[in-house]
């Protein structure tokens, strides 16, 4: 099954160079504009300045309160600098946004959405943001946009404006993939060094799932873990054996992947998410035969969920 598609009606750009360098959000905005226009303004497309964590902490919320009251679904650009040591993003007064505190601000945003952000960052090493993602939270962007590496000014206005320019002409045209098209177009100017990467949700929770599942499904992991719970439950008066525990850690598997998945995708706040993204929790199931179903959970299988919970297992 393919992937999913998102919903927008909007391009924000959001620009935080400093002073005496180019502004890449500006230009941006100013070479698209003409285009939006002579295809009939398909976007709304707004253009903002911000020095700071405050000012950008203000204007996000302001796309929030944009979704929410008056149905304008963005993708939200950001023009800036990467910082050197690939945590964040630097804005032009030198305020320095982790990756945490990125993800804090954008996820309020694609909940209200019902996961359909396409976040771009032009700011370099930005990809890094998508390593900060785990499965058990919930997304903070449909997809993203963003480069791996250093890249010239230059080089990312020249790749965004031609993605823009792409999606913007293609946009509405029956049976024509617009944003694979607008991929393609902004993949074929390839810079210096690096690249700009699309990342989706979907790919984030594969991963990060794999990856639980590698750290903690192996004979040693399982094991560690049963001998911990055994020796907590001593300490209420419950005695269990260790194999029993083990056994009920494994049985457990189907019953995380589905609460993540039902957490990550928003499926609880939006049940129609299940036909966007229900494929990949049976393509998940298959390869690591997941497949128990739970009616109720037996007071070992809780107590084993709690501890997990509070060492963020």
């Amino acid at each position: 099954m393919s992937l999913s598609v998102c919903n927008f009606n909007k391009i924000a750009i959001i620009e935080s160079i400093p002073n005496g360098e180019m502004k890449t959000g500006k230009k941006l905005y100013d070479d698209i504009i003409p285009i939006n226009i002579a295809n009939n303004e398909r976007f709304i497309i707004s253009f903002d300045r911000v020095s700071s964590e405050m000012e950008l902490v203000a204007l996000l919320k302001g796309l929030y309160a944009d979704v929410q009251e008056k149905g304008l679904y963005p993708i939200i650009h950001i023009e800036c600098h990467g910082d050197d040591e690939r945590k964040g993003l630097v804005l032009s007064n030198k305020d320095f946004i982790s990756w945490e505190k990125l993800y804090e601000l954008l996820q309020p945003i694609n909940e209200v959405m019902g996961l359909n952000l396409l976040i771009v960052l032009a700011a370099c090493f930005a990809l890094e943001m998508s390593f900060s993602v785990y499965a058990y939270q919930r997304a903070p962007f449909w997809g993203m946009l963003a480069p791996s590496e250093a890249i010239l000014p230059e080089e990312l206005q020249k790749s965004f404006f031609s993605y823009y320019k792409t999606l913007i002409e293609n946009t509405g045209k029956q049976d024509v993939p617009n944003g694979s098209l607008a991929l393609e177009s902004l993949q074929s100017h390839k810079p210096q060094q690096g690249a700009i990467n699309f990342v989706t949700a979907e790919y984030i929770f594969k991963l990060t799932f794999d990856g639980f599942m590698k750290d903690h499904n192996s004979s040693k992991a399982i094991k560690k873990q049963a001998q911990y719970i055994c020796n907590e439950l001593r300490r209420v008066g419950a005695e269990y054996s260790i194999s029993v525990v083990k056994a009920s850690i494994r049985n457990l598997r189907p019953y995380y992947l589905e609460r993540c998945h039902k957490v990550y995708f928003m499926i609880d706040l939006c049940p129609d998410n299940i036909d966007r993204f229900g494929y990949l929790k049976e393509d998940i199931a298959i390869k690591y035969s997941l497949y128990l179903k739970y009616d109720k959970l037996d007071s070992l299988s809780c107590q084993i969920i709690e501890f997990n919970d509070q060492n963020n297992i």
